[in-house]
């Protein structure tokens, strides 16, 4: 997180009601280009699931983090991660090492 935000800025995919993870990707893409994001040929997107990042967090830094969507208009499958400005680093490292090497993907094709 950067410094004076409140939350970690992610997207929620299922928000898309689409059964393939490509597309639902493609959903955010086209989210962020149309608020204005430049998506860098270097980016990627790293997909958690909500229910085991909860959970780790508890079970390894009792800590209580939660998802929640931030009703913005433009995107509705804004969502942020509440909860561990305290811990920031641990929380982030404990995250970046729930995701499988196969759930990430480029962001351009």
């Amino acid at each position: 997180m950067r410094e004076g935000e409140e939350f970690l800025s992610t997207n929620w995919l299922e928000h898309f009601h689409l059964s393939e993870r490509i597309e639902q990707l493609e959903g955010v893409k086209l989210a962020l280009t149309n608020k204005g994001f430049q998506i860098r040929p270097t980016a990627s997107f790293a997909v958690l699931n909500v229910g085991f990042s909860i959970s780790s967090c508890k079970d390894l830094l009792a800590l209580d983090i939660f998802f929640s969507t931030t009703g913005e208009p433009a995107d509705p499958s804004h969502t942020g991660i509440y909860g561990y400005i305290s811990q920031n680093a641990r929380v982030a490292a404990l995250l970046a090492k729930s995701v499988s090497p196969t759930e990430v993907y480029p962001a351009i094709q």
